[in-house]
C-alpha cells in the first residue's frame, strides 16, 4: 500500500486563508482547504524551537494575478498577528486522507509585502510575501545571560542580590547577609 503525505498552510486571519499541496478542494475537519499544488511544495525550512533562537519564515507566493495583490493589500491588518500553522496529514494512493493531521509549527503572522517587477521579455510577475516569526521571535528583552548586579537592578532596580558578584574570583567565597 503506498504512504503519500500532504502539507497543510493555516493562516487565521478574517477570513482565514486555508491551502494544502494538492490540486483541489480538500476538507480537512470540516474546513476546505484550497489547492496549492506547487505552491505549496516548496515551503521553507522549519525548524522546531528548542532551548535556542526562535525562528522566522518567509513564504512567497510568485505568479500571483492582479485581484490575489489587490485581496492582500486589503486583508493586510487582519493578517498581522495572526496564527499561521503548519502540518501534514497522510494520505492513500488515491489521494485521501488516512489519517488524523500532525500540527508541526505554529507562529504569528506580522508582515505581508507584495512586490512586481518586470522581466526581460517585458512581462510582470507579482508576488506575495508573508514573513511569519515562531514564538518569541517579537520579544524585546535581552537574553539573561550575566548576573551582575546591574543586568539585575535594570530587572528589579531596588534589588540588590548580586551585589557582592564583583567581588567574587575563582577559589573565593563570599559570605551573604543572613547566611552563617
Amino acid at each position: 500500500m503506498e504512504s503519500r503525505e500532504a502539507f497543510l498552510f493555516r493562516l487565521e486571519c478574517d477570513p482565514p486563508a486555508y491551502l494544502w499541496s494538492g490540486v483541489g478542494d480538500l476538507i480537512v475537519d470540516g474546513d476546505t482547504y484550497l489547492g496549492g499544488g506547487e505552491l505549496l511544495s516548496g515551503l521553507p525550512e522549519i525548524q522546531q524551537l528548542i532551548n535556542g533562537t526562535a525562528s522566522r519564515v518567509d513564504f512567497t507566493a510568485s505568479g500571483v494575478d492582479a485581484e490575489t495583490i489587490r485581496l492582500a493589500r486589503e486583508d493586510r491588518a487582519s493578517v498581522n498577528g495572526a496564527t499561521v500553522r503548519i502540518g501534514t496529514v497522510p494520505m492513500n494512493a488515491d489521494w485521501q486522507i488516512a489519517g488524523p493531521v500532525d500540527w508541526e509549527w505554529e507562529g504569528v503572522a506580522d508582515v505581508v509585502t507584495v512586490d512586481r517587477t518586470g522581466t526581460e521579455d517585458g512581462g510582470v510577475v507579482r508576488s506575495i510575501s508573508l514573513s511569519v516569526g515562531s514564538a518569541d521571535t517579537a520579544r524585546s528583552r535581552l537574553q539573561l545571560s550575566l548576573f551582575t548586579d546591574s543586568d539585575q537592578r535594570r530587572r528589579s532596580p531596588d534589588d540588590a542580590f548580586f551585589s557582592h558578584v564583583g567581588g567574587i574570583t575563582a577559589g573565593t567565597s563570599r559570605r551573604f547577609e543572613g547566611t552563617s
